[in-house]
């Protein structure tokens, strides 16, 4: 029997559920989980690289664990309203379908959402992921449905009337992301309500050269940051002064150089961000009051002469200077750039990564022969100039030198690849090379370097939302249990106390019995004679 669409006004009652105590915390167990919240299924949580972000199903929908997505309330779909005692009541408004049948081409405000419409000569084949009306549409955001008219119109044109004027792109049904491997809403519609027109930080993108271009609390569209063409610094879009700064002030943990001021002594100051020679910032009662370049062929001299020349090259032209404060760089006067992405000054230089520049033999040493006194000596690959991306199509530093500052000697977790079978080697915090976990010959099962314990183990031990087969014993018997991650017959893992305690192979010859009787004759059936 073909099933009448009706367009219903649903009152909810949300009935407290019990067990959860408290207000709940959103926690990501993957880089990009999707999970419901516990007591309100119209809720649920899309994880950013472990960063929960919750978002809110459309009107008279429900988050389905089973699909995962929005489906329609009591639905076949909902496997979430008898759960938590969501009682519903329905009352006949409009009956689309007999508007339909009476007009096939008729065009139907809907009567409370200003950006919706019924067009009869739609028909959404099969199931709909957005709507429930098989004759149901929308606008593009930001357009409104101009009742008048019939059509959608620019929004500064449609008279809402009674009807809802939704201005954030994530309440466009057909924005929202009801199925999986889909970019999330807030991603492409940061959101403009309550914020002033023009540019403002976009959500999820802070601290980045990416900003959101407002009006009228709507998203209008993105726009970069351009280059601070007289410092020459790449700029980020500050969500504390909500504009483009150079990244001379950006905080460092997002990202930039910041020169700061604090502590420091009134007067000129040396760049300590990017060690550019010929740059330094002026400091007045702990504040900030200048950033700036010295005249072409100057570099930094001291706290009340910020601006000196250079005359060590100029009387040596084979001279081998070392930095003043960086212990793996130095000047060569024979080495003469007419430009670099990397130093402002033509003839400075780094030692490879990890070496470090000794200051009496003047040359790049291992960086355990060297002693840097009052430079500073660093052990993250991407401290070292030559190593950064200050050009496109560049391999990031951290994917080529993962960070081991704070780690052990030997194997250790690699940030970007975890759960997969390589590690980073570290030695006295620094990163020594990348390695890769043998295949477990004994299970005969490929390995992954475990963030969790720090070392390699089999795919039976991965959780599987990482890739793995995790045999996990919560809630089992003690005993011998069969193999329900690859389904090898001859496999099983033993459990006590809900703890796994082996996984093993059974005999040649054998396959899994039961709890008590982990392995038995493997059956051989035999041809017709």
């Amino acid at each position: 029997m073909a099933l009448k669409w009706m367009a219903v006004l649903l009152i909810a009652t949300v009935v407290e559920a019990g067990g959860v105590p408290g207000n709940f915390v959103p926690t990501c167990e993957s880089p990009f989980a999707l999970f419901r919240h516990p007591t309100d299924c119209t809720i649920f949580y899309q994880c950013s690289w472990g960063k929960p972000h919750e978002l809110q199903c459309p009107q008279s929908t429900v988050f389905s664990l089973r699909l995962p997505g929005c489906v329609w309330e009591n639905s076949d779909h909902d496997d979430c309203s008898s759960n938590y005692g969501i009682e519903t009541t329905t009352a006949t408004t409009l009956s689309v379908e007999e508007r339909c049948s009476q007009d096939p081409t008729a065009v139907i405000p809907h009567p409370t959402e200003c950006h919706q419409f019924y067009n009869c000569s739609l028909v959404q084949r099969g199931f709909s992921y957005y709507f429930q009306d098989k004759h149901q549409d929308e606008c593009p955001y930001p357009q409104l449905f101009d009742a008048q008219k019939l059509q959608c119109e620019d929004y500064d044109k449609v008279q809402c009337g009674q009807r809802r004027e939704p201005v954030n792109g994530c309440d466009y049904t057909l924005n929202t992301c009801p199925v999986s491997h889909c970019i999330p809403c807030w991603v492409r519609y940061p959101s403009c309500e309550g914020l002033p027109d023009g540019q403002n930080v976009y959500e999820n993108r802070e601290w980045s050269p990416y900003y959101a271009v407002c009006k009228d609390q709507r998203f209008v569209n993105s726009g970069t940051c351009e280059t601070d063409t007289a410092l020459g610094m790449t700029q980020f879009f500050s969500p504390e002064s909500n504009k483009c700064v150079s990244l001379y002030e950006v905080p460092r943990e997002h990202g930039g150089y910041l020169l700061n001021c604090t502590g420091r002594e009134d007067g000129a100051h040396p760049d300590d961000g990017t060690q550019r020679p010929n740059l330094y910032f002026t400091c007045q009662g702990g504040q900030r009051t200048g950033i700036q370049l010295c005249p072409d062929g100057q570099i930094y001299g001291d706290l009340t002469t910020p601006c000196v020349e250079p005359g060590r090259c100029s009387q040596d032209p084979t001279a081998v200077i070392p930095h003043p404060t960086e212990c793996h760089q130095f000047y060569n006067c024979s080495l003469v750039r007419e430009f670099s992405y990397y130093f402002q000054d033509k003839h400075q230089d780094e030692c490879p990564y990890p070496q470090l520049f000794d200051a009496q033999k003047l040359q790049c040493e291992d960086y355990r022969k060297v002693q840097c006194g009052q430079r500073t000596e660093r052990v993250n690959g991407c401290d070292y100039t030559l190593n950064q991306c200050l050009r496109s199509h560049c391999i990031p530093c951290y994917v080529r030198f993962p960070s081991c500052e704070g780690l052990p000697d030997g194997p250790n977790v690699d940030e970007i690849r975890k759960w997969t079978p390589q590690y980073a080697l570290c030695k006295d915090q620094r990163y020594a090379g990348s390695g890769r976990c043998e295949k477990d010959t004994t299970l005969d099962i490929t390995q992954f370097f475990s963030p969790e314990n720090n070392t390699c183990v089999s795919l039976y031990e991965v959780p599987r939302e990482h890739g793995g087969y995790l045999l996990d014993c919560t809630g089992r018997e003690d005993g011998a249990h069969p193999d329900d991650g690859t389904q090898r017959p001859n496999l099983y893992f033993t459990c006590q106390g809900g703890q796994r305690t082996s996984i093993q192979l059974c005999p040649d010859g054998q396959i899994y019995g039961d709890l008590t009787t982990p392995c038995v004759p493997a059956l051989v059936v035999l041809p017709p004679s």
